[in-house]
């Protein structure tokens, strides 16, 4: 017999799933950001980690971009209980998540010792350049408050509670066309021709085409890229910031409220993801992953 929960999780799947559909056939996507970078997020990062370990001993310490197999999306569609889909989504996704957060704590910590050092070395500057480079922050100065402030302020972690459940809304649990055939979990968008799946019924004149990817692992850091550099979610970005410095957890029902722009349904997307982190009790995974980034 259902319980109270178990029915809201139904109506809210099925809602998911007809909204996927209607996406994919449509040719219209909830994703309203505007161009992603073209040039996968770690590619450029990876970069930057190769300047650092070049130029001092302690960013040579730093952990790589986590590897980017090309997996294959499981059929997620072939399972009929609705808990089991649940589950089995989750656990796949949960450790690309895991992963790529990691290395933004990495990448973070050593932002943040070269925020308090006394001494910069040439290298040091570089390395901080590429890096602002990377998350597009525009800036002519390299080693003041204000610019380490801005540059930890793009370089975080997006909850993983808030990354589950954008991934099973925008892909339907991983059964979308996008998911299944462009390892897209997101909806998110490019602009050049041949870089995606064009959508069954794109409207005339317009050239984007829903972004394809080698495995899911690259969908998701391009996921928290965008989050973290486009003028967007500036405000997901301000949240998550006074949530730092007010030494509080960074949850995803908090970053959630700056989403509103994710898609065309405005405050009632950001409602939704907000059901689905309580009915799926995802709270508790934010409180693990902000455990050892609260400094």
């Amino acid at each position: 017999m259902l319980t109270k929960l178990d029915s809201v999780m139904l109506s809210i799947l099925s809602l998911v799933i007809v909204v996927s559909q209607v996406n994919d056939s449509a040719g219209l996507n909830k994703n309203t950001s505007g161009p992603l970078v073209e040039k996968p997020a770690c590619q450029n990062t990876q970069k930057a980690l190769n300047v650092a370990k070049q130029a001092s001993p302690q960013s040579s310490q730093l952990a790589p971009c986590p590897e980017l197999p090309a997996s294959k999306l499981p059929d997620f569609s072939g399972i009929s209980d609705v808990r089991v889909k649940k589950q089995a989504f989750f656990d796949y996704m949960l450790p690309i998540i895991e992963a790529r957060n990691a290395s933004l704590k990495e990448l973070r910590k050593r932002i943040k010792e070269l925020a308090e050092a006394s001494q910069r070395s040439p290298d040091d500057i570089s390395w901080l350049r590429d890096i602002a480079n990377v998350y597009e922050l525009k800036t002519e100065e390299y080693i003041s408050k204000e610019f380490f402030d801005q540059l930890l302020q793009r370089v975080d972690i997006i909850p993983p509670s808030l990354a589950l459940v954008q991934a099973a809304n925008e892909s339907a649990w991983g059964t979308s066309r996008f998911a299944r055939e462009g390892n897209n979990l997101f909806g998110q968008w490019c602009f050049s021709k041949g870089c995606g799946l064009v959508p069954s019924a794109r409207p005339a004149g317009e050239t984007y085409e829903v972004r394809k990817f080698d495995g899911v692992a690259q969908s998701v850091q391009s996921y928290m890229h965008n989050l973290n550099t486009q003028h967007q979610y500036a405000s997901l970005r301000e949240i998550r910031a006074n949530k730092r410095k007010n030494h509080e957890p960074v949850t995803g029902p908090a970053l959630a409220y700056g989403l509103s722009a994710y898609s065309i349904r405005g405050l009632e997307y950001v409602e939704e993801l907000l059901a689905m982190i309580q009915v799926n009790n995802l709270l508790n995974l934010d409180h693990q992953a902000t455990t050892i980034s609260q400094k």
